[in-house]
Protein backbone atom coordinates (compact mmCIF):
# COMPACT_ATOMS: atom_id res chain seq x y z
CA UNK A 1 0.00 0.00 0.00
CA UNK A 2 2.87 2.45 1.20
CA UNK A 3 4.47 1.47 -2.54
CA UNK A 4 1.29 2.47 -4.43
CA UNK A 5 1.10 6.17 -2.43
CA UNK A 6 4.98 6.58 -3.51
CA UNK A 7 4.35 5.61 -6.94
CA UNK A 8 1.15 7.75 -7.28
CA UNK A 9 3.07 10.92 -5.52
CA UNK A 10 5.93 10.32 -8.24
CA UNK A 11 3.89 10.03 -11.05
CA UNK A 12 2.89 13.21 -10.25
CA UNK A 13 5.76 15.02 -9.50
CA UNK A 14 7.12 13.43 -13.07
CA UNK A 15 4.45 15.35 -14.69
CA UNK A 16 5.52 18.68 -12.51
CA UNK A 17 1.99 18.20 -10.73
CA UNK A 18 2.04 19.33 -7.65
CA UNK A 19 1.04 17.13 -4.25
CA UNK A 20 -0.58 18.64 -1.41
CA UNK A 21 -1.32 16.14 1.51
CA UNK A 22 -3.97 17.25 3.97
CA UNK A 23 -2.47 17.63 7.52
CA UNK A 24 1.33 17.28 5.73
CA UNK A 25 2.30 19.23 3.48
CA UNK A 26 2.57 19.73 -0.57
CA UNK A 27 5.65 18.59 -2.66
CA UNK A 28 6.06 20.83 -5.77
CA UNK A 29 8.77 20.24 -8.66
CA UNK A 30 10.58 23.82 -9.15
CA UNK A 31 13.45 24.59 -11.98
CA UNK A 32 16.83 25.53 -10.80
CA UNK A 33 18.08 28.51 -13.18
CA UNK A 34 21.42 27.98 -14.97
CA UNK A 35 24.30 29.70 -12.56
CA UNK A 36 27.78 30.64 -12.63
CA UNK A 37 30.29 28.72 -9.50
CA UNK A 38 33.49 29.85 -8.65
CA UNK A 39 35.77 27.28 -7.46
CA UNK A 40 37.56 28.74 -3.88
CA UNK A 41 41.03 26.84 -4.16
CA UNK A 42 41.65 27.08 -8.41
CA UNK A 43 39.20 30.26 -8.57
CA UNK A 44 38.04 28.50 -11.63
CA UNK A 45 34.31 29.21 -12.99
CA UNK A 46 31.78 26.24 -13.39
CA UNK A 47 28.85 26.51 -15.17
CA UNK A 48 25.82 24.66 -13.40
CA UNK A 49 22.65 23.92 -16.01
CA UNK A 50 19.48 24.20 -15.00
CA UNK A 51 17.43 21.74 -13.40
CA UNK A 52 14.25 20.48 -11.62
CA UNK A 53 14.09 19.98 -8.02
CA UNK A 54 11.44 18.65 -5.63
CA UNK A 55 10.50 21.24 -2.98
CA UNK A 56 8.47 20.27 0.41
CA UNK A 57 6.84 23.01 1.86
CA UNK A 58 5.21 21.54 5.32
CA UNK A 59 1.60 22.77 6.29
CA UNK A 60 1.49 25.60 9.47
CA UNK A 61 0.08 22.49 11.46
CA UNK A 62 2.65 20.45 10.69
CA UNK A 63 5.01 23.28 11.69
CA UNK A 64 3.43 23.92 14.60
CA UNK A 65 3.96 19.92 15.48
CA UNK A 66 7.40 20.52 14.82
CA UNK A 67 8.22 23.43 16.67
CA UNK A 68 6.38 22.09 19.68
CA UNK A 69 3.76 24.15 19.54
Amino acid sequence: MASDVICAITDELTDENAVGITGFGTFEVKKKLERVLVNPATKQRMLVPPKMVVSFKPNTGMKGKVNGK
